[in-house]
């Protein structure tokens, strides 16, 4: 008996690496139970899309279709073979072995409200869920490479989970653009943010940018809610309009040797603190005086230097707590 139940956990797991979905059997439109012309739709080479009683499900394999949209009746309208229905999607269901989630798929499909996607899943297309305004939550799995441009602009969307161990790379211009997310953590992968990708989100009052992180857009965080900003050493240049209209921001924190700020990076912004190196002290300080015609305090930035669970410098008690805060070591504090 016990030699039975191995030898079927050995099938199992020769058909599937344990632990992750088994991907979905391409299914043609007209071979399962129930479809017909308006609720089963081709959309790839070996993908389909099924509606049934306001869910949607993705199934199949490879990259689905990407869709067009036309300016109809004064509004952006896609062109996508489910376009007169998408008020009836409610969910989304995009089973393993997609690994494309197409172009303006769930463009303005303004009741979903729950999307589930697999690991596997590779790219998330260009306006794939534009205006999806009944969207507030999203889990992107680890797997998923890159964002495409407007993603997710103007969805509902408050909050956005990355699975651990992300591979994300990219988030395109205007992804996260007018969302009303309040706080995220981009992925320790991700190389490039682009531009406008949180423009007017007026409700983002933290965001954490990744050692990663090499490239910034134009306009990324224009009329943000940031009272701090932390900007990692891969960063180099803080392009056009990067903070404006941050009228919140107080705080930045410049952790390179080497940074260009365009003229209006921070204009209409409230900074009146800067953190960074001896480095580049002199260059925020002409940047804020010159172009903003205020003086700022500076603080010279360091990273905490930790050995043994002891931290390998003498700091102030201030200093020395706040290099406490979000490190992974534990350790305690003297003073003498």
């Amino acid at each position: 008996m016990i030699t039975n139940r191995i030898l079927i956990t050995s099938v199992i797991c020769a058909m599937v690496t344990c632990g992750q979905a088994l991907a979905s059997t391409y299914v043609p439109c007209g071979d399962a139970d129930g479809d017909n012309s308006t609720n089963c739709w081709p959309c790839g080479t070996t993908c389909t899309a099924r509606l049934n009683n306001g869910k949607m499900t993705i199934s199949g394999t490879g990259a689905m279709d990407d869709y067009t949209s036309k300016y109809t009746g004064g509004a952006w309208v896609p062109d996508i073979p489910w376009a007169d229905r998408r008020s009836e999607i409610t969910s989304l269901k995009v089973e393993s072995g997609i690994t494309h989630l197409g172009d303006r798929a769930l463009h303005t499909a303004t009741n979903l409200t729950s999307v589930e996607l697999p690991e596997g899943l590779k790219t998330i297309g260009l306006g794939t869920f534009y205006k999806a305004k009944g969207l507030q939550n999203v889990t992107i799995p680890s797997s998923v490479t890159s964002l495409d441009v407007e993603a997710f602009n103007q969805a509902g969307l408050t909050t956005v989970t990355f699975a651990d161990n992300s591979q994300l790379k990219i988030v395109g211009n205007y992804a996260f653009k007018e969302t009303a997310i309040s706080s995220i953590n981009i992925p320790d992968s991700v190389e490039t943010i682009g531009d406008g990708a949180f423009w007017n989100c007026t409700s983002l009052t933290n965001i954490h940018l990744p050692a990663s992180l090499t490239s910034l857009g134009d306009k990324v965080f224009e009329y943000a809610n940031l009272e701090t900003l932390e900007f990692p050493e891969g960063i180099t240049y803080i392009p056009d309009r990067t903070c404006a209209y941050c009228s919140n921001l107080k705080k930045i924190v410049v952790k390179g040797d080497n940074i260009g700020i365009y003229y209006n990076a921070f204009h209409y912004s409230d900074v009146n603190s800067v953190e960074s190196s001896e480095a580049v002290k002199n260059i925020l300080q002409n940047y804020f005086s010159s172009q903003l015609g205020r003086n700022v305090t500076w603080t010279e930035y360091f990273e905490p230097v930790v050995e043994n669970h002891i931290i390998k410098r003498i700091y102030t008690v201030e200093e020395a707590t706040e290099a406490a805060k979000g490190n992974k070591n534990t350790f305690s504090i003297r003073y003498r």
